[in-house]
């Protein structure tokens, strides 16, 4: 029986609403809903989707390998920018860079309709080889384009949320469930169609 994780749920919860699983096989984090995820144990799961609070990435990401099974697969949004940085150098020798990358093209828009100046991707841990159909390395993943509204003035600053209902990405759940995608590519799918497939 597959077990499903989020280690932040999010309150929209893009990811995690999507894993067409029963409930009794997903668990999630939250620290809005009262669920630190640093600071409380779990049981090793096969498959960890999530996208992780930049600030705090690297706790996350040694925290979710220790509790991801030895076949399991790790997937985590991330901006690419994440892979650099002097200060970053011990912490990628010691977890070890992802076997896949996949970055998205064209920038995701957030929620609110705008972006911000950096690119981002999917980091892939598969020990479990669930994303076979996605290549090794770097790849890309083109979004399909939908129109924009024209930009209106910011007043404040708020804090950035990624809309995953905007994004096209790989068939990650696809390619763990080993489900039918009916013809499309990888890159062809939008979220909401892949985790319709889990």
């Amino acid at each position: 029986m597959m077990s499903f994780w989020s280690s932040c749920k999010g309150e929209n919860e893009n990811i995690y609403s999507r894993v067409n699983l029963p409930e009794a096989q997903k668990q999630w984090a939250e620290i809005t809903q009262g669920v630190d995820y640093l600071n409380t144990s779990f049981t090793k799961k096969d498959v960890i989707i999530t996208n992780p609070p930049f600030s705090l990435s690297e706790p996350f990401i040694e925290k979710m390998l220790s509790e991801l099974k030895e076949d399991g697969t790790l997937i985590f949004l991330q901006r690419v920018n994440f892979l650099g940085s002097v200060k970053r150098v011990p912490f990628w020798s010691k977890v070890g860079f992802p076997e896949k990358a996949p970055i998205l093209v064209p920038r995701p828009r957030f929620v609110g309709g705008g972006s911000d100046s950096c690119e981002y991707c999917w980091f892939i841990y598969d020990r479990g080889n669930r994303t076979s159909k996605i290549p090794n390395s770097f790849s890309h993943i083109v979004a399909e384009q939908k129109p924009r509204k024209p930009k209106k003035p910011r007043k404040s600053k708020k804090k950035i949320q990624i809309d995953l209902n905007n994004l096209a990405v790989p068939s990650i759940v696809d390619a763990c469930t080993e489900a039918k995608t009916e013809g499309k590519s990888y890159d062809d799918m939008t979220l909401e169609e892949l985790m319709s497939n889990f």
